[in-house]
């Protein structure tokens, strides 16, 4: 990749026109768990925020695995310091806009997983 300006301001342009998906998606999502007919995505959801009795009792406790570790002081400093070297690798033209994504979809769903 060329230095110049334009070229850098390109790369930077198209990075910032992404976004990174995280969570239960695509196949896996839609996939049954167990043979009440739940899917993947159903207990993901329940898990994240919990669920109540039609009295409003809590059925399921919320345990937010997502949500939770999005706001994690500490893996938010890990993402930081990521971004960071992602950034100037970017910049520099070692690293391409969908690379950069990609580490980082990378990156946050192993922090999910954790």
């Amino acid at each position: 990749m060329s230095d110049s300006w334009e070229s850098i301001r390109a790369r930077i342009g198209a990075a910032g026109r992404k976004s990174v998906r995280v969570g239960v998606l695509g196949d896996a999502a839609s996939a049954p768990h167990g043979t009440d007919g739940a899917t993947n995505s159903d207990i993901a959801l329940w898990m994240e925020y919990g669920t109540r009795n039609a009295d409003g009792t809590v059925r399921i406790e919320e345990r937010s695995f997502i949500r939770a570790t999005l706001r994690d002081p500490q893996a938010r400093a890990r993402a930081r310091k990521l971004q960071a070297k992602l950034a100037a690798l970017l910049i520099a033209g070692r690293l391409s806009p969908r690379k950069l994504h990609d580490t980082l979809g990378a990156f946050w769903a192993s922090e999910i997983q954790a």
